[in-house]
């Protein structure tokens, strides 16, 4: 049996600033929060806010779970969106952020694949 060279196309990583700073950021439409990385937060020097009541993250692997004790508010530009936004702190292998559901519900991103598209249709946060 040989291996065949699997193709992959790229994620969508775009640059935002998060408190005036640039980092980078993975849109992810099957993340259904918005994270930060603990290297991030430590990087920034940011206060994070501890939850009352740890949130429960389980990943697609079959038990694979961890959970999310700090949260942040800061603010997030991106395009035309420039506010206030809150993220899950959690250790993230290779992103600044995960833009997930609730960032695209709340802005209603369409993102395109072939050839690479984000449109921001919502410069301010729509209700969840």
């Amino acid at each position: 049996m040989t291996d065949l060279a699997r193709q992959f196309p790229k994620p969508i990583i775009v640059t935002v600033h998060v408190d005036g700073q640039p980092v980078h950021a993975l849109l992810d439409s099957g993340s259904l929060s918005d994270f930060m990385s603990t290297t991030l937060a430590d990087q920034l020097k940011l206060h994070t806010d501890i939850l009352t009541k740890p949130l429960p993250v389980q990943l697609a692997v079959s038990g694979s779970r961890t959970k999310v004790n700090h949260s942040i508010l800061v603010n997030l530009r991106y395009q035309a969106i420039n506010e206030e936004h809150r993220f899950d702190i959690m250790n993230l292998d290779g992103y600044d952020l995960i833009l997930g559901t609730p960032f695209m519900f709340q802005h209603q991103v369409l993102l395109g694949f072939n050839p690479t598209q984000v449109i921001v249709k919502s410069p301010n946060s729509l209700p969840l």
